[in-house]
């Protein structure tokens, strides 16, 4: 990681110290990044700098054991950072319309920074993904919310889910806000460690086992909350995932999709795990576990793998907790 990070950062502004810290160049071919990549960055991290006059940076950085929450504020924060810089490098006003291909051009001109990036094209899909969410969704996210709210800025209040971020509409129309899911303590195992994926990283779960764009973000579309937990049961590591659903259509449709995940992941046969409510699976010294359920009214879908001859059920449904911010 520190490896992968010193590869792309050229400088950064830390909102701790107030101070803004740009790598050392003069121009050759080994002597730092070129002149005008150091201009580009030192736009980008000043809007940083302003940016901490008005929300505190540093306070967003302490944010723990909620990761879509902080995913999505990190987005607004880069994505802005982002969009200003790119506004200043072509001349203000909608510079979108100027750019031959529009924003998908934009999009496409992120993304090929990654070829150029030896050590993050090695890195695994998750890692590459969620470093550039920030900069790639939440520059479109601060695009829609100048065009829809010019004049204002895009964190009184912050977006509260990557879900926000990715579907703008939902943010600006509605400020419709995810549900807050707060699981019991685990059942005959210590816990270890407790967040959630978000809508974004649910997405990224489906498309590493499927290999399918559509499928993966059908499937992560109708993502209403989660809350995971890593435990340690006696015959070892486990988790447990509880995820929540706007409809019944799309817990189900969530539920097809791990099932076969599952089967690809641990090479089972298609309708291993059974039918009914409850699937479970038994491959490579494993319990899997994908249950069908209801919690306060609303449909969930519950994930549990532990090793074989562990208890698989490490939470009681009946004690989980739903929550409205």
């Amino acid at each position: 990681m520190l490896s992968l990070l010193a590869e792309q950062v050229v400088g950064y502004y830390d909102p701790a110290t107030k101070v803004l810290y740009v790598v050392s160049t003069d121009g050759s071919s080994t002597g730092g990044p070129p002149p005008d990549i150091v201009n580009v960055t030192i736009t980008h991290e000043l809007v940083h700098a302003l940016q901490d006059q008005y929300v505190g940076l540093d306070s967003l950085e302490k944010v723990h054991g909620d990761n879509d929450r902080q995913s999505a504020a990190q987005a607004v924060i880069e994505g802005q950072a982002v969009f200003e810089q790119m506004a200043v490098m072509m001349g203000g006003g909608n510079f979108v319309m100027k750019l031959p291909g529009g924003w998908d051009r934009v999009r496409q001109a992120i993304r090929e920074t990654q070829g150029q990036m030896p050590v993050l094209s090695a890195a695994p899909m998750l890692i590459q993904e969620t470093l550039l969410f920030p900069y790639l969704s939440g520059a479109e996210f601060v695009m829609r919310f100048k065009e829809k709210r010019p004049g204002q800025l895009p964190y009184r209040p912050f977006p509260t889910s990557t879900t926000q971020i990715m579907h703008p509409e939902r943010f600006l129309d509605s400020l419709d806000v995810p549900t807050r899911v707060v699981l019991p303590k685990p059942l005959g195992a210590t816990l270890v460690y407790e967040n959630d994926l978000g809508e974004f990283e649910t997405r990224l779960l489906l498309f590493q086992s499927l290999q399918d764009v559509g499928a993966a973000s059908r499937g992560a579309a109708g993502w209403a909350g989660d809350r995971y937990c890593v435990v340690n049961t006696p015959q070892g590591a486990g988790i447990t995932w509880l995820t929540v659903w706007e409809s019944a259509v799309d817990a189900a449709e969530f539920r097809d999709l791990m099932e076969r995940a599952i089967e690809q992941r641990f090479g089972t046969p298609p309708g291993a795990g059974g039918r009914g409510n409850t699937r479970r699976f038994a491959a490579k010294g494993r319990t899997i576990e994908l249950v069908a359920a209801t919690v306060q009214g609303q449909p969930a879908v519950l994930f549990t793998n532990v090793p074989a001859g562990a208890n698989a059920k490490l939470i009681d449904l009946g004690q989980v907790k739903l929550e409205k911010p």
